[in-house]
C-alpha cells in the first residue's frame, strides 16, 4: 500500500507541530484561564482568515484539471461557508455578549493574518488543486487534533467547549477524512517529482499555523489598530 502524501507531509516537520500543540493559548484554553480578549481576538482574524481560506479552495477548483478535483475543493468550500464561518461568528456574538473588550482584532486583519492568506492566495494563483489542498491542510488537520487533544481537559461548562465541538465530533472527522484521501490521489496523479515543493508548502503553512495562534495570545494588531489593555 503506499504511503499517505497526508500522513507524510504531517510527519515531515515534527518541530513546527510540537510547538504548536503546546502553545500557550492552547494550554489556557484547556485550564480555562484564556482571557475573553484574547479569545476575542482570535474568533475576530479567525473570521476574517476564513473568508479567504474559502476564496482559495475556490481559485484551487479554478484551476482543477479535472471535474472531480473541482468537486472536492467545492465539499471543502461549502463546509467553511456553511459550517465553520456561521459559528464562528455566533460564539464570536456570545463573547462580545460576555463582555469581553475589543482589543483591535476587529479592525482589520492583522499582519499575520494577512501574512497567512497571502501565502495561500499566492499558492492558489501559481499552482494547482493540489498546491492548494496541500497549504489548506494544516489548519484543518490541526484544529482536530487540537480539539481532540483538548476536550477531555476542559470543563463542560467552559465557554470554550463551544469552539471544540465542532472539531470533535463525526462531521467533521469524516469531512478531514475525505479532504486528506483527496489530497492522496492529487499526489498520486502528479507523481514524486512534486513531493518536495509539496513538503514546503506544507512547511510554510504549518509555521503560519502556529504564527496565528501566537498573534492571537498577544492580541498583535498593527500599531495604529491595536487597543491597548486595561
Amino acid at each position: 500500500m503506499a504511503e499517505s502524501t497526508a500522513r507524510w507531509l504531517r510527519a515531515s516537520c515534527p518541530q513546527v507541530w510540537g510547538s504548536l500543540h503546546g502553545h500557550p493559548f492552547l494550554r489556557d484554553m484547556a485550564t480555562g484561564t484564556l482571557s475573553l480578549e484574547r479569545f476575542r481576538f482570535y474568533l475576530e482574524q479567525d473570521t476574517m482568515y476564513l473568508v479567504e481560506y474559502a476564496k482559495c479552495m475556490a481559485l484551487g477548483a479554478a484551476r482543477a484539471r479535472s471535474v472531480d478535483e473541482v468537486a472536492w475543493l467545492r465539499d471543502s468550500m461549502d463546509n467553511i461557508v456553511d459550517n465553520e464561518l456561521p459559528k464562528n461568528r455566533e460564539l464570536l456574538q456570545r463573547v462580545i455578549d460576555l463582555g469581553a473588550r475589543d482589543r483591535g482584532g476587529s479592525r482589520g486583519m492583522a499582519p499575520t493574518t494577512l501574512a497567512y492568506t497571502s501565502f495561500l492566495t499566492s499558492t492558489a494563483y501559481r499552482g494547482d488543486a493540489l498546491d492548494v489542498m496541500t497549504v489548506i491542510m494544516p489548519c484543518a488537520v490541526s484544529y482536530r487534533e487540537i480539539a481532540l487533544e483538548l476536550v477531555d481537559q476542559i470543563a463542560p461548562d467552559s465557554l470554550y467547549t463551544g469552539w471544540m465541538e465542532f472539531f470533535v465530533g463525526d462531521f467533521y472527522g469524516a469531512r478531514l477524512a475525505r479532504m486528506q484521501a483527496n489530497l492522496d490521489e492529487l499526489a498520486e496523479r502528479a507523481g514524486p517529482g512534486r513531493r518536495e515543493l509539496l513538503r514546503e508548502e506544507f512547511a510554510t503553512a504549518s509555521r503560519l499555523e502556529v504564527a496565528f495562534w501566537d498573534m492571537a495570545y498577544e492580541c498583535r494588531q498593527w500599531p495604529d489598530l491595536a487597543v491597548a489593555p486595561d
